[in-house]
């Protein structure tokens, strides 16, 4: 008997309900302010974070940064390799892959 009984009830609730509709007013009521104030305060923290990166960052210059200063010098690699120009393409010396 007890399964008789939600197939019954399962059949009645066909289409529109008011206190479905009401249940979901009453959860949007609730959840809706809560996830505006966790994406404000979330929003907010990253605006900060963001502040303090940008306080930070040391604006690198030729007499701050030695790497700066070092790429005007002519490196070892570019002497020992036999062509010039770095990276892949282009250049002298090396297999063309011909």
């Amino acid at each position: 008997m007890p399964q008789s009984l939600v197939v019954d009830a399962a059949a009645q609730q066909v289409g529109f309900s008011w206190v479905n509709l009401a249940i979901l007013v009453v959860v949007a009521a609730v959840v809706w302010p809560l996830y505006q104030k966790l994406r404000g305060s979330i929003s907010q923290g990253r605006r900060e974070r963001w502040a303090r990166e940008e306080e930070g960052r040391l604006f690198l210059t030729e007499d701050s940064d030695p790497d700066l200063r070092r790429s005007d010098a002519p490196s070892d690699d570019a002497g020992a390799a036999g062509g010039t120009g770095g990276g892949t393409g282009g250049g002298t010396g090396g297999s063309g892959g011909r």
